[in-house]
């Protein structure tokens, strides 16, 4: 595959991308126990206390990014991230000299359902790290909302390009900034079935050699 003579050509974009500021508050409640065990000479004990935890608190997010087009799929530009928006600048036509760039087809209010989505299971986990020193830890109410919301426009670098393989088309996306790569890999049968069976083989062998020595 990574021989294969079926590379199309790389495209250099500037991808349109909404970024989110928003702030997330409210509360979460947690049920949690602490287990302790101990022995003597006569028995082995189990202590188990249980709690009710609350969590509250605000969470402020900027730059949360959205995908403007529909050429790629959302997961494939969400898995992109991180860009490093600190090297962002203000819009001259001169940076788009010898690359292409597109225009949105997706708005920002199509997207806000998606961000504040991202947005609240990350305050989920952010609330969920502060509960510390317990043995189990499980989700008993959620009372989280948006406060405030406001979106941006903005141009990214990405590289776009496909290999043809096996009478299938693979599309493959390029962090600009950072060249992380994503794009899914063709499935060999083939050479699963080597990998499945060299495991089997393996593991008989060590079977045979272990009732051979021990048994």
């Amino acid at each position: 595959f990574k021989d294969n003579p079926g590379l199309g050509e790389l495209e250099v974009i500037y991808k349109p991308f909404w970024l989110y500021d928003s702030s997330i508050e409210g509360s979460m409640v947690y049920k949690a126990t602490k287990v302790r065990t101990w022995s003597d000479s006569k028995y082995d004990y189990c202590e188990t206390k249980y709690y009710t935890v609350s969590v509250d608190g605000s969470v402020e997010y900027a730059n949360v990014p959205a995908d403007g087009s529909k050429r790629l799929d959302d997961n494939v530009m969400d898995s992109l991230e991180p860009f490093d928006y600190s090297k962002m600048l203000d819009f001259e036509p001169g940076y788009l000299s010898g690359h292409m760039a597109e225009r949105f087809d997706v708005d920002a209010d199509s997207n806000l359902e998606r961000t504040k989505t991202r947005m609240l299971n990350s305050t989920e986990t952010c609330f969920l790290s502060s509960v510390k020193g317990y043995s189990y830890v499980t989700k008993s109410s959620n009372n989280l909302k948006q406060t405030s919301r406001d979106a941006h426009y903005a141009l990214l670098p990405v590289y776009v390009f496909s290999i043809a393989y096996g009478g299938k088309k693979y599309d493959y996306a390029v962090n600009g900034q950072t060249g992380k790569i994503v794009g899914e890999l063709p499935f060999s049968k083939k050479l699963y079935r080597i990998w499945k069976w060299t495991r089997i083989a393996i593991i008989f062998a060590i079977i045979y050699a272990l009732c051979f020595f021990f048994g």
